[in-house]
């Protein structure tokens, strides 16, 4: 009987010690990333920011734009965030903008002289109702950024 509870106590001692290594593990943050991508906000390979706020002026000449307060999550491979799309309504000697929700992700990442980088962008933003795609790829010189709206 002695051996039978000594095994017993010695299985559960086992199982113990693998839930409380399981669970050491489930605890542990998730391992940060060396160098993560960057993101480009400027033609020509300038300006490369990891999680950056405001997030890219699409036109170049301030007429739409991208910003986010924090991003989701940002990894190896790709990285969302809740931010907002912003746009003029109106030109010329009127500046009036508005700003709607938008779901922003970026993903595909490739190197540039060593620097890791993300080289599509997507975001998704509702006008009026209808819902609206903008896929946006960077060119592979670094001189500009290509984009498809679907609407």
């Amino acid at each position: 009987m002695k051996k039978v509870i000594t095994a017993i106590a010695a299985g559960f001692a086992s199982v113990l010690a693998c839930v409380g290594a399981a669970s050491a593990a489930q605890a542990q943050p998730a391992p940060r990333i060396a160098h993560p991508p960057v993101v480009y906000s400027q033609p020509g390979w300038r300006g490369p920011q990891v999680k950056p706020r405001h997030f890219y002026d699409i036109t170049g000449d301030s007429s739409e734009w991208l910003n986010t307060a924090s991003w989701r999550y940002w990894t190896g491979v790709s990285a969302s965030s809740a931010g907002r799309y912003g746009y003029r309504t109106c030109f010329g000697s009127c500046d009036k903008t508005r700003t709607v929700p938008a779901a922003i992700t970026v993903w595909r990442v490739r190197s540039h002289h060593g620097r890791r980088y993300f080289t599509r962008l997507r975001w998704v933003y509702k006008i009026k109702g209808h819902q609206h795609t903008v896929v946006a790829w960077f060119d592979p010189t670094g001189r500009a950024v290509l984009w498809v709206r679907h609407k």
